[in-house]
C-alpha cells in the first residue's frame, strides 16, 4: 500500500502500487510511479470516491489496472470515465462479513444490523426491516430454532458432506435460496433514486447468488419498478430468478407471471400471506384473498412451476397440492403481516407429514446460520430462504457480499453435517435433533 509520501520509495522497492482513494494521494502516486512502474488503483468506497470526488481523468489514465469493488462499481466508474474502458479490471476478494455489516449499518436507517438479527431492536419498523407491531412474530421465528439441539454422530462422520440439492430438476450447490426482499430504498431507508437503486440491488443480489450456485426470489410491491427490476434481473441471469407476485386480482397475477415466463425465469411465486401488507396499504393498493378456485385458475393459466408462499398449516398445504402448485414456502412473511404468529419452524413437521415428496417444501423466517438450515431440513424442509441477512450482505457488500454470505452458510452447513454424521442431504433425518425443554 503506497501513500503519497511513500511514492519515491516505491520506485526503488516495489512493482505494484495500490492507492486508496481517501484523498488526493492518487495524484502524487500517479505522477511519481506511472513513468517507471505499473500502478494499480483501488476503490474502497465508491460512494465516497470516484466521480463524487471528481478526480482528474489523467490521474486514472495513469494507472494500468483498476480494482473496483464489484461489477456495479466498475460500471459506474466507466459511466463517468469512459476513457478508462481499456484499463485492466481486477476484482480482489478483500471483503469480510464484519466489514460488510459495518458498511450496511452506515448506509441504512431501516435496520440496525444487529449481531443476531432477532427482532428485538426493530419492533414496528415498517417501512423498515422490522416486525409487525410488537415484533413478537419476528422474535418467535428466531427463538424457535433455539428449541432444538443437534446431536453429534462422530463415529459415522463424513469429511466432505455433499450439500447439493435438486429443485424442480435444477441442481443447486446448496439448499439455501434468497428470499424476496423488495423496496430497497423504501424499507432500507437508504438515500438515492428508488428505481435505480432497486435495479442495482436486484442485479447484484442475483449475481451473488448465481456465483454461489443458487437462486433468488424477487419481490413485488406498490411501485411497478419493484417487480420489473426482478424481471430485468431474470433476463440478465436466466433460470436464476423466481419472481414473487403479491395476491392481486387473478388477471393481474397472470399478466405478471407472463412477464416472468418471457424473462426466462426459473419459476414464479405468489405470496398469499401479503394480503394485509402494511407496505401495500402505504402505497394505496389493497390486495385480494386467494382461494382454491383462484389458485387453480391462475396455475392452469401459466407454464412455469408455481410456488405458494405464506403457508402455515397442513390443510392449506394440501389445498396448494390440489390446486397444482409445485412448491410451498412455509412463512409468516418474516413476522411482518400479523403480530403474535407461530413460527414457520414450529408448524413445519405437521406440514411435512402430509405433503413431503408431493410438494417441494421451502421455509423462511429466523434462519441465520448453517446449523439453522440443518435443523429445518431435519424437520422436513427441502430448502430454506434467507431474507434480512441477504439484504444486509447485498447492501454492504454488493454481489461479493451475497456470495460470501451464501458460501459461509454452506460451509457452516457442511460442518454441521460432519458433526451429525450426515454424508448428503438425502440422509438427513430428525434423529439428529433433540427437543430442548
Amino acid at each position: 500500500r503506497v501513500l503519497s509520501e511513500g511514492a519515491e520509495r516505491f520506485n526503488e522497492e516495489y512493482d505494484l502500487a495500490v492507492a486508496f482513494l481517501e484523498g488526493g494521494s492518487a495524484y502524487y502516486v500517479a505522477d511519481h510511479v506511472r513513468a517507471k512502474k505499473k500502478a494499480a488503483f483501488i476503490h474502497i468506497d465508491y460512494e465516497k470516491a470516484g466521480y463524487s470526488r471528481n478526480l482528474d481523468r489523467d490521474c486514472y489514465l495513469g494507472f494500468d489496472a483498476v480494482f473496483p469493488i464489484g461489477e456495479n462499481v466498475k460500471n459506474k466508474f466507466l459511466g463517468v470515465y469512459p476513457e478508462c474502458r481499456n484499463r485492466t479490471f481486477l476484482f480482489p476478494n478483500v471483503v469480510n462479513q464484519e466489514e460488510i455489516r459495518k458498511k450496511a449499518r452506515a448506509k441504512m436507517k431501516g435496520c440496525y444490523v444487529c449481531p443476531d438479527c432477532d427482532g428485538n431492536a426493530c419492533s414496528g419498523m415498517i417501512p423498515g426491516y422490522g416486525g409487525m407491531r410488537t415484533g413478537q412474530s419476528f422474535r418467535n421465528n428466531r427463538l424457535s430454532f433455539q428449541k432444538y439441539g443437534l446431536l453429534s454422530h462422530l463415529l459415522s462422520a463424513s469429511k466432505n458432506p455433499d450439500t447439493t440439492c435438486s429443485i424442480f430438476g435444477k441442481t443447486l450447490s446448496m439448499p439455501i435460496l434468497i428470499a424476496p426482499v423488495s423496496g430497497y430504498v423504501h424499507n432500507g431507508k437508504i438515500e438515492g433514486n428508488p428505481e435505480e437503486k432497486e435495479y442495482e440491488y436486484l442485479f447484484s443480489m442475483t449475481e451473488g447468488a448465481a456465483k454461489a450456485g443458487t437462486l433468488v426470489f424477487t419481490g413485488d410491491s406498490g411501485h411497478a419498478y419493484m417487480y420489473e427490476a426482478g424481471i430485468a434481473a431474470s433476463k440478465k441471469y436466466p433460470k436464476h430468478v423466481i419472481p414473487t407476485i403479491k395476491p392481486r386480482k387473478n388477471q393481474k397475477i397472470i399478466e405478471k407471471a407472463r412477464l416472468a415466463e418471457q424473462s426466462d425465469a426459473f419459476a414464479v411465486a405468489n405470496d398469499v400471506d401479503a394480503v394485509t401488507s402494511a407496505n401495500m396499504r402505504f402505497f394505496g393498493q389493497p390486495l385480494e384473498v386467494e382461494r382454491l378456485k383462484n389458485l387453480k385458475y391462475i396455475i392452469s393459466s401459466i407454464h412455469l412451476p408455481f410456488i405458494v408462499k405464506g403457508i402455515m398449516s397442513p390443510d392449506e398445504a394440501l389445498l396448494c397440492l390440489e390446486a397444482g402448485a409445485k412448491g410451498i414456502v412455509i412463512s409468516n412473511h418474516g413476522g411482518r403481516i400479523l403480530d403474535g404468529m407461530a413460527s414457520p419452524l414450529s408448524v413445519l413437521p405437521e406440514i411435512s407429514a402430509v405433503v413431503k415428496n408431493r410438494l417441494t417444501i421451502f421455509i423462511d423466517g429466523g434462519i441465520r446460520h448453517g446449523e439453522d438450515v440443518l435443523k429445518a431440513l431435519a424437520l422436513g424442509a427441502d430448502a430454506v430462504l434467507i431474507g434480512r441477512p441477504a439484504a444486509i450482505a447485498n447492501i454492504g457488500g454488493y454481489a461479493e457480499g451475497v456470495t460470501l454470505l451464501l458460501d459461509t452458510l454452506k460451509q457452516e452447513l457442511q460442518d454441521a453435517m460432519t458433526i451429525t454424521g450426515i454424508p448428503d442431504l438425502q440422509h438427513i433425518s430428525s434423529n439428529i435433533l433433540q427437543k430442548i425443554k
